[in-house]
C-alpha cells in the first residue's frame, strides 16, 4: 500500500469502494463509512460495537481527511477525483522541483 499524505489545505475526499490503510483513531471516527477488509479486500465481520483496530478498510461513502493526515491507499486515485496537489507522493516532490507558471500576462 502506498502511503501519503494529505498535503492540501483543502484537504482531501477518497471516494467510495476504495481501499485505505489507516489507524484505529481515524478508522473509529469515521467507523459510519468503511469496512474492515483483509489483504486481498474480502470483508471482515466483526462484532457489533466492538472497536475499530490499525488496519485496511473499503469506504462505503466518500471519506474526507484534513490537512497532515496520513493514511495508505491500495492503487491509484484518478486526478479528477481529488483535488489537484491534494496529496504528497514521489510525483509531487518531482512538481515541487519545477518552476510554477505565472497567471496572468503572457
Amino acid at each position: 500500500m502506498k502511503q501519503i499524505e494529505v498535503v492540501g489545505a483543502q484537504g482531501a475526499t477518497i471516494p467510495a469502494g476504495v481501499v485505505i490503510e489507516l489507524t484505529a483513531e481515524q478508522a473509529e471516527r469515521r467507523s459510519h463509512a468503511l469496512e474492515p477488509v483483509d489483504a486481498g479486500g474480502e470483508k471482515i465481520e466483526r462484532e457489533e460495537g466492538a472497536p475499530l483496530e490499525d488496519g485496511t478498510y473499503r469506504t462505503l461513502q466518500s471519506v474526507q481527511f484534513k490537512l497532515g493526515e496520513a493514511i495508505g491507499i491500495d492503487g491509484e486515485i484518478e486526478k479528477g477525483l481529488i483535488a489537484p496537489n491534494a496529496w504528497a507522493d514521489a510525483s509531487a516532490e518531482e512538481e515541487a522541483g519545477k518552476p510554477k507558471r505565472k497567471k496572468g500576462r503572457k
